[in-house]
């Protein structure tokens, strides 16, 4: 998911410069890459079925608004919800404000020094990151 965004087209690339088989899905009708499947799909249109033929999901979903820093949390639930009890990998492309910065468990984020501007999309993605922080039935 994401797969057209600034890091989804680095991930894809990565991972076809190393010889994977790679299903992008998005939901932008525009996208093209003659180097990937691609499935055209709104993330929470996505069913187990349409997921079944791969062995990891990769979310590299952005968003920068406040309307829609929710999609983060409602995305990872989703996701986890499609891939539980399975054997696929799930990885999510989060930022840097969960990252720790001393070994008292602070966050980027926490810092007096993290940017003010990112704190909104930091906030949402770490509500992600403790959303998945829950689940223990997916890899």
């Amino acid at each position: 998911m994401g797969a057209n965004g600034k890091s989804g087209v680095n991930l894809v690339n990565e991972a076809i410069k190393q010889g994977y088989d790679i299903t992008a899905i998005v939901r932008n009708k525009e996208y093209k890459n003659s180097s990937v499947k691609v499935f055209y799909k709104d993330i929470f249109e996505l069913t187990k079925a349409n997921l079944a033929g791969l062995d990891a999901v990769i979310s590299a979903l952005g968003t920068f608004t406040d309307v829609t820093f929710p999609l983060y949390k409602k995305v990872a639930i989703h996701l986890t919800n499609l891939l539980s009890g399975s054997s696929k990998r799930l990885i999510i492309v989060g930022g840097t404000g969960t990252l720790l910065v001393d070994d008292k468990g602070t966050m980027a984020m926490d810092t007096p020094d993290f940017p003010h501007e990112y704190m909104g999309v930091a906030r949402a993605a770490a509500e992600s990151f403790f959303e998945l922080k829950t689940k223990s039935d997916v890899l």
